[in-house]
């Protein structure tokens, strides 16, 4: 990144990313700003129903991040999750096709993403491979989903565990903690709230458009 970094210092006024990580360490404060990405704050949940209490939401496919992360969930956490909360079914979206289980359940991708955030299920984020934003994490909030994810998979959203998530590294913090939303539907709800309003307040389309016309206005200076 650092040859990146001054490639980019050299060439540009002003440069954005909506991952502090993405430029930090690469080019001076002053030449970059961070800009969140727009999203709509009070969407729906879906429809459907899924199996399991509660139904936990994985999301596959082919980008390397999230192909590790469904691998490390089976081979390391799952079995954790399983033995303390017996009741639970793990639903992989963008799936290779691997056959289901009486526990799990693999979907292709949907056409429309209302489809995997079905009321009463939680988001599940077991990255280990920090890349980019999370947007599905953004869409859970805004669709009133609770979310437990890694301290990688959260990197640039400026949320906090307790607060509009629970942070997990291994088996037994995921258990744990998918263990406490089924058992506590008051922090249930604290969680889906405070991840609303950080959708509504960092994510504003609005706000995001005034950030944007403020950052070009100072770079024509």
């Amino acid at each position: 990144m650092s040859l990146v970094g001054r490639k980019a210092r050299a060439g540009f006024d002003k440069l954005c990313d909506p991952n502090p990580s993405g430029l930090e360490g690469t080019v001076e404060g002053d030449q970059f700003h961070i800009i969140p990405p727009p999203f709509p704050n009070d969407l729906p949940s879906g429809s459907e129903e899924l199996a399991g209490t509660p139904p936990l939401l994985l999301l596959g496919g082919g980008w390397l991040p999230n192909r590790d992360s469904i691998s490390w969930f089976f081979d390391s956490i799952w079995d954790d999750v399983r033995r303390e909360n017996p009741k639970a079914h793990a639903h992989v979206f963008g799936s290779d096709g691997s056959p289901s289980t009486p526990a799990t359940s693999w979907h292709p991708s949907p056409s429309d993403s209302r489809h995997i955030f079905c009321s009463g299920a939680i988001l599940l984020v077991p990255l280990r491979i920090a890349s980019g934003i999370r947007m599905k994490i953004i869409e859970s909030w805004a669709r009133g989903i609770p979310v437990v994810a890694t301290p990688e998979a959260v990197r640039g959203l400026e949320a906090g565990d307790g607060r509009e998530l629970l942070l997990a590294r291994d088996g037994h913090e995921f258990s744990a903690a998918i263990r406490r939303l089924v058992e506590e539907p008051g922090l249930r709800k604290q969680l889906t709230t405070a991840g609303r309003n950080m959708v509504a307040t960092r994510h504003d389309p609005a706000r995001i458009v005034s950030l944007l016309e403020e950052t070009y206005r100072a770079a024509q200076r």
